[in-house]
C-alpha cells in the first residue's frame, strides 16, 4: 500500500472555493484509490496537504499520467495554489488501525 502526499500553499482566503472545486473533481471511483484526505495546517492556515492512499504504486502512476488528472483535476485546483508544491510517494510500513483489505 502506498501514500501520496501533496503539500501546497493556497492563495489567502481561497479555502472555501478550493474545497468546492476539489469536491467537483476528486473522483472517489479512481482505480486503486483507497482513501483521500485534504487537511489544513493549523500553524499556517493557507498551507494544505492532500493525502491519498493507494493499493499499488502502479495505480498512482496510472492516475498521475491519466487524461483525467492532467486535463481535468490539475487545471481545476492549480489556480488556487501559490508558487510551487511538492509531492511525495511513500510505502506504508505500519498502519493502526490496519488498512482495509485489498
Amino acid at each position: 500500500m502506498f501514500m501520496r502526499i501533496t503539500w501546497g500553499q493556497l492563495q489567502p482566503g481561497a479555502w472555501d472555493p478550493f474545497m468546492v472545486k476539489y469536491h467537483e473533481v476528486a473522483d472517489p471511483a479512481t482505480p486503486g484509490l483507497l482513501a483521500r484526505w485534504v487537511v489544513q495546517d493549523t500553524n499556517n492556515t493557507d498551507s494544505m496537504f492532500a493525502i491519498t492512499l493507494w493499493d499499488t504504486r502502479e495505480s498512482i502512476r496510472a492516475w498521475e499520467t491519466s487524461d483525467d488528472y492532467r486535463g481535468r483535476f490539475l487545471p481545476a485546483v492549480e489556480p488556487f495554489m501559490i508558487g510551487s508544491y511538492s509531492v511525495s510517494v511513500s510505502e506504508v510500513r505500519y498502519a493502526c488501525p490496519p488498512p482495509p483489505p485489498g
